[in-house]
């Protein structure tokens, strides 16, 4: 039921302009609850009918699960009063922290989560100054307030308008569900959709996110459409003068956090591609 609601969605979702389009990212020291606030997400979107015994929906990598943090850069889409939203859940540990750099452009905002009893922390500085130099629009997310006093959150209050200029941050528990649901208005409200960028004559670019390998279907993207519209079928040259190599999509669609296929992705739109290319 909830497929076909998502299927539902995304075809009406093509042929919307780029004022519904939300793309943003999470990000956070690590064990700052990354993980656990995209899993709410998906939860209150119904995206996913109820969270996972096994860990995170996100983190899918056995070394993610065995070990609890997030490695990879994982991607979701989901539907919010009729907007299209996002998400791109990035690593919080120093050594993965190339995922970040690389999700940062593809995105217009993101969520600054920081563990009120914890505070803020270096990865959350470092973050907030990699965000700020492409240009995010930061909405300040203060997490885990069902279990921090009254005093811990005061001062990380403070220490964020001190430190960032944040005059008010959005409280939540995304254990316990309390007030996520302002984080997805938030969303809407405050960070902008995706760029117009013109293309030429009717040119199709992309930018790949990430890729991976499936022993079926070959190297799998995930990518964003810069501009023109991206169909099943089209074919691109990837690479420069004499590495150029052709590259067909042989499927497309949109993350959810699953695999839904669709016929078009519209400029702004983050999904995957199927390319067919495979090890020899």
């Amino acid at each position: 039921m909830i497929y076909k609601m998502i299927v539902q969605f995304y075809k009406r979702a093509y042929s919307q302009s780029l004022d519904r389009l939300r793309n943003f990212c999470i990000i956070a020291h690590v064990d700052h609850g990354k993980s656990t606030l995209a899993d709410r997400l998906l939860l209150l979107t119904r995206t996913i009918t109820k969270l996972s015994k096994d860990g995170p929906s996100l983190d899918t990598l056995p070394v993610e699960r065995a070990r609890g943090i997030t490695v990879k850069t994982q991607t979701a889409t989901m539907q919010w009063r009729e907007y299209q939203l996002t998400l791109m859940d990035t690593p919080g540990h120093v050594d993965f922290q190339l995922e970040v750099v690389r999700v940062a452009g593809c995105c217009e905002g993101a969520l600054l989560l920081i563990d009120a009893q914890q505070g803020i922390q270096a990865q959350t500085v470092r973050n907030y100054e990699r965000s700020c130099r492409v240009g995010h629009v930061i909405v300040p997310v203060l997490n885990k307030v069902d279990v921090a006093s009254e005093e811990q959150i005061a001062n990380v209050e403070r220490d964020l308008r001190t430190k960032f200029g944040f005059e008010e941050c959005l409280k939540v528990s995304a254990r316990t569900g309390y007030n996520c649901e302002s984080i997805l208005d938030a969303i809407i409200a405050k960070i902008p959709p995706p760029c117009i960028q013109k293309s030429t004559g009717n040119s199709t670019r992309l930018t790949v996110i990430d890729s991976h390998y499936d022993t079926f279907h070959g190297i799998i993207c995930t990518v964003k459409v810069d501009s023109g519209v991206l169909r099943k079928g089209m074919s691109f040259y990837h690479g420069q003068h004499c590495t150029q190599i052709q590259v067909n999509a042989t499927q497309i669609g949109i993350l959810t956090p699953g695999h839904v296929p669709c016929e078009e992705l519209h400029q702004g739109m983050i999904g995957y591609m199927f390319t067919g290319l495979k090890l020899t």
